[in-house]
């Protein structure tokens, strides 16, 4: 069974910018995902390796609502450096834009937020033969969270790596008591990094 890893938004403007994860109700530090994420790069093979990140043009529909973030052109759109973008056991790497539609936002890797269209990760990951997802990145409770349920609607096996994420709200929240809800009820599990090298064996035998 292929499976694929989805490293999600590792932007200097959820990281260090505009729209920084310390600067949110939680409080946490979106910097601290990026050794875990490279430790699992290192120990672990995946056939696939997704990359994603928030692409928007300027007055974006999603600044009503959040700080301007992640603007084609500027330094808060790029990849932190620190991040290990040439893992040297995968070959097959992928990047997925998202939130380029100046009208409608898009926290999936999947589809944007009113499901009208979609991107070319599903059909990239079904034309690998890639059946189980690992999610990983930035923020737990939206990026991540969506990506992960739109991946369960594709029709992947879904893992989110808990460690290796970080979250807006506070773990107490009520939104994020109803998300932890809603990934268990879809089936979705989470697990930490130290897990993956069973899981994927586990799922390579089956």
């Amino acid at each position: 069974m292929k499976s694929a890893l989805i490293i999600v938004d590792i932007q200097h403007d959820f990281i260090d910018g505009s729209l920084a994860l310390s600067k949110c109700p939680a409080g946490e530090d979106g910097l601290l995902v990026i050794p875990v994420i490279n430790d699992i790069l290192q120990k672990n093979h995946f056939d696939t390796i997704v990359f994603t990140r928030d692409y928007h043009p300027p007055n974006h529909v999603s600044f009503g609502e959040w700080p301007v973030h992640c603007v084609q052109g500027t330094k808060g759109v790029e990849y932190h450096p620190e991040l290990n973008r040439s893992p040297q056991n995968c070959e097959n790497i992928l990047e997925i834009r998202k939130g380029s539609n100046i009208k409608v936002d898009s926290y999936s890797a999947f589809w944007d937020n009113e499901h009208r269209e979609e991107s070319e990760l599903r059909m990239k990951l079904k034309q690998r033969s890639i059946e189980t997802v690992y999610i990983c990145g930035l923020a737990f409770d939206f990026c991540v969270f969506h990506t992960a349920m739109d991946s369960v609607q594709s029709e992947f096996k879904t893992f989110i790596v808990e460690d290796a994420c970080r979250s807006v709200n506070l773990q107490t929240s009520t939104e994020m008591i109803e998300k932890r809800s809603k990934l268990n009820e879809a089936g979705v599990k989470l697990i930490q990094s130290k897990d993956i090298p069973l899981y994927l064996s586990i799922n390579k035998d089956n």
